[in-house]
């Protein structure tokens, strides 16, 4: 939830990146998005096991 005070102090923005602090917002997210892909690779090279004994219908995305 985004406090009261945040909300009116922001109310003239414009998107969801300037809202939740502007540019520094943008850098986080794309940080977030390469860490998210460096553990998507790693659970494919360290569980690789894993996933050949599993049968393909029973293996979920991963989100």
């Amino acid at each position: 939830m985004i406090p009261a005070d945040a909300a009116s102090r922001h109310r003239n923005t414009i998107g969801v990146g300037k809202l939740m602090g502007g540019e520094r917002t943008s850098l986080r997210a794309t940080a977030l998005v390469l860490y998210s892909f460096q553990l998507h690779l790693s659970s494919i090279v360290y569980f690789p096991a894993i996933r050949r004994k599993s049968p393909a219908k029973d293996l979920k995305p991963i989100k």
